[in-house]
């Protein structure tokens, strides 16, 4: 089975801690996978996606709140 999305935190961060969760793995070992995606995430991707999130209306001049949208934290 193949689960992706754009940046490995939301369907298949979700997705994935979901069935690790089903076969027993403990929250806090699921927890600290999850937020393994931000190594994975350059710099360079997440400015990019500010910068794009923050032309959107509902996030104009609200950087925390687009930094905070692609976090893994």
């Amino acid at each position: 089975m193949i689960v992706h999305c754009t940046a490995g935190k939301d369907r298949t961060g979700v997705i994935c801690a979901i069935i690790l969760s089903l076969c027993g793995v403990n929250d806090e070992i699921i927890a600290k996978e999850y937020e393994l995606t931000e190594l994975g995430l350059s710099k360079e991707w997440k400015d990019g996606v500010i910068e794009h999130l923050m032309e959107h209306t509902a996030l104009m001049g609200n950087y925390e709140g687009a930094r905070n949208m692609i976090s893994a934290r």
